[in-house]
């Protein structure tokens, strides 16, 4: 969203819980921009994982990438990873397989437990975890403790 006008936040973002519509709200105020974390990631050129992962089954697909960012590993579709990673870069040249997240984010934190859709599959959320989403409209979940790690406000 850089250069261009922010769209209008969301009143409420909504979601399931045993197939009963949740609801997040937004909340003013809340970091919203990556912080310049380093992530690990290699792109799965042939092959595609199935893998338990956030109380569901997540699948990946051929190009996608697999990631691995403080211990733990996951997915991302190719076209979000295009859209919200840059290499990270020494001098004039590329840290080989070394990325970070630049992209402005969307955050809600949400009200009840429940399920989000993902590109990957479903994430089961907790009340007070944050429903994140990417521009493009990938969705997420974060825990409250981990969102605050790796956001931060944008002025």
């Amino acid at each position: 969203y850089h250069g261009e006008p922010r769209p209008e936040r969301p009143s409420v973002i909504e979601y399931e819980y045993d197939s009963l519509p949740c609801r997040a709200i937004p909340s003013p105020g809340i970091p919203d921009q990556a912080r310049p974390v380093p992530v690990q990631a290699i792109q799965l050129t042939d092959i595609a994982l199935t893998y338990e992962k956030w109380g569901s089954t997540q699948h990946s697909k051929p190009g996608d990438w697999l990631l691995s960012k403080g211990g733990e590993c996951y997915t991302c579709d190719a076209a979000v990873f295009r859209d919200t990673y840059r290499p990270i870069r020494h001098g004039d040249r590329e840290a080989s397989g070394w990325f970070y997240k630049h992209a402005i984010i969307e955050a809600e934190q949400a009200v009840d437990d429940g399920w989000v859709d993902t590109l990957e599959g479903r994430s089961a959320c907790a009340a007070g975890d944050y429903i994140v989403t990417n521009p493009g409209g990938d969705r997420y979940v974060i825990s409250q403790d981990k969102f605050a790690t790796l956001y931060e406000e944008t002025p």
